[in-house]
């Protein structure tokens, strides 16, 4: 026991001693980081060097000492253990040789760390090979998260746990004091001498307890009473973490967010100046080289800055904003492992590789349009719609398909203010279309069609190329012997000297009437005129026009007009129609 209260001695010494220096060399050591300071502070920080100096000699000393004393103790138990001893003294005897061989080899460490001016010894020794352990380094990096958050919420915590506390304390105060009675109750009973002086011992023993819990629940008091005074408004509260937030976290943050922003800019003005000619945002290359090249430094842009704004926050030493950047990237790396498909069709496209090609057509919704540029938001144009140009998601674009442009592309059934007939016969004029819907103004009246209705509806466009006018006239059977060769001439030139007399003359470009069939009593003839499409506003009154000519025709040849009650619009296939 002699040398086990010795050893013990020794180990307390040497813990203070070795604590002592090293609190001393980590000054010593900030001191020497110290530089570029006036010479009153220098001339103080030499003065401080040399008392530590000494103070250093004389732990040398004391530390040689206990080296000296452990050799010899160490030597004195190996001999005891060398002698005939029993099972028991030789397991204390060795738990005494472990315990002096590990304070010896603490202070040959402690011995040998000042010689060496405070190196840390533990850098030398061989590192074990450390198996990855994922779940304890993901802890150690949101550590700081929940530290800052359980910091916050700190001090209304401790006024809860006090609160409990002293609830506790009152409710076992309260059971105490039952108790006591009980016992005063039992000390005035008739009991012999053995019995009251036991009944005695254990009433003093619950005044001490009782007492005891008064002392613990007023101290508990005192403390809740401190942290109350202590306790700020909410709005205080909020107004100093928002001034420490500024001056702390908030000003990393924002040290971090303009690095990353001059990062980005700097390389952005650069690639415009490397880009003149062309908008670094809608880039468009005639060179697949060129493509990679574009994007290849887009996307090293994004890791130059994403670790720069690492890098700052690395440099500030704050450790909480840093493991939400490492979490928020990290989440971003996961979401992305199941979008990879998809990016690597997207990349393609932005290569010019994919199914979709600038400076093709691709038909989007019913409607085709011009591939001006692919980008994240791609160009898209259609020349005959007003207001029609299109910025499309690269992901929606990945569903398209584009193919070459024809020379005569159509890419709408109408354009701008052409006369259009509706399959109810209605004749109209254009005057909106956009790539939302279209307005049809048809005898002063304004019809609105969305562009997918007015693309199945089949219009007839009569502003397109040329149009066709058709009807039919009858003449009595009476007439039977002039039908084919009289009749038709003279309706012929009626026609067009009524088109010439209404100024459409310039617009005409075939006429022609011929014996279509003869029914209930009739000779049937069809009426055929074919107009340029200038004249298409004309549609209606061309119509008339060649219904007047024939009935002048008859009135002047006295012929006579009959139509049967049913008749047939439809010309025969020798005649073109629109």
């Amino acid at each position: 026991m002699h040398f086990l209260n010795h050893t013990k001695l020794f180990s307390v010494k040497l813990a203070c001693l070795t604590l002592f220096y090293f609190v001393l060399a980590s000054e010593g050591l900030g001191q020497k980081q110290q530089t570029d300071t006036l010479n009153e502070v220098q001339q103080s920080v030499e003065q401080n060097s040399d008392q530590r100096q000494q103070e250093l000699k004389t732990q040398l000393i004391e530390f040689t000492g206990i080296i000296s004393l452990q050799h010899k103790i160490l030597k004195d138990l190996r001999a005891k253990l060398d002698q005939n001893t029993t099972q028991l003294t030789k397991i204390a005897l060795e738990g005494q040789v472990a315990e002096s061989e590990k304070i010896l080899k603490n202070a040959e460490v402690a011995f040998e760390s000042i010689v060496t001016g405070g190196l840390d010894l533990e850098n030398f020794k061989e590192v074990p090979d450390q198996s990855f352990d994922w779940q304890s380094d993901l802890i150690e990096i949101i550590q700081p998260i929940f530290q800052s958050l359980k910091d916050l919420t700190e001090q209304p915590r401790a006024i809860e746990r006090i609160r409990k506390t002293i609830e506790f304390y009152q409710q076992n105060l309260s059971e105490v004091e039952n108790s006591i009675l009980k016992i005063e109750e039992w000390s005035q009973a008739e009991v012999d001498r053995a019995t009251r002086g036991q009944i005695q011992t254990i009433q003093e023993d619950w005044r001490k307890r009782k007492a005891e819990a008064q002392r613990n629940l007023e101290l508990f008091q005192l403390q809740l009473r401190n942290l109350q005074i202590r306790q700020e408004s909410i709005w205080t509260s909020v107004w100093s973490a928002f001034g420490a937030f500024l001056t702390g976290r908030g000003l990393n943050l924002m040290l971090a967010v303009l690095a990353t922003m001059a990062v980005w800019f700097g390389m952005r003005t650069f690639l415009r100046f490397m880009v003149p000619k062309e908008g670094v945002d809608e880039f468009q290359t005639r060179s697949q080289y060129s493509r990679v090249l574009f994007y290849t430094y887009r996307i090293l842009m994004m890791m130059a800055s994403t670790a720069v704004f690492l890098i700052v926050l690395y440099v500030t030493g704050d450790w909480l904003l840093l493991g939400l950047a490492l979490l928020i990237l990290a989440g971003i790396a996961i979401g992305l492992k199941k979008y990879l498909p998809q990016f690597l069709a997207e990349a393609k496209l932005l290569l010019n590789l994919g199914a979709v090609r600038e400076g093709e057509m691709v038909t989007y919704e019913g409607v085709p349009w011009i591939v001006k540029s692919i980008n994240i938001y791609s160009h898209l144009v259609n020349p005959v719609l007003e207001g029609g140009e299109l910025r499309m998601p690269l992901g929606e674009m990945s569903q398209l398909i584009s193919q070459p442009i024809a020379e005569d592309e159509p890419w709408f059934p109408s354009n701008l203010h052409d006369y259009i007939l509706l399959p109810d016969g209605s004749f109209g004029q254009v005057v909106i279309q956009t790539p939302e819907f279209v307005q049809i103004k048809s005898r002063e009246m304004i019809r609105t069609f969305l562009v997918s209705d007015y693309l199945n509806l089949g219009i007839k466009n009569l502003s397109m190329g040329a149009f066709a006018c058709v009807g039919n006239f009858g003449i009595s059977l009476e007439h039977q012997e002039i039908c084919l060769d009289l009749v038709p001439n003279a309706f012929e030139r009626s026609v067009g000297l009524f088109i010439d007399q209404n100024g459409l003359q310039p617009f005409l470009e075939e006429l022609s009437v011929e014996l279509s069939s003869i029914q209930s009593g009739s000779i049937q003839y069809f009426l055929y005129v074919r107009m340029k499409s200038p004249a298409a506003k004309y549609y209606w009154k061309i119509l008339r026009i060649m219904q007047q000519a024939c009935v002048a025709t008859c009135n002047s040849e006295r012929w006579k007009v009959k139509n049967p009650d049913i008749t047939f619009q439809v010309p025969p296939p020798d005649f073109p129609q629109k």
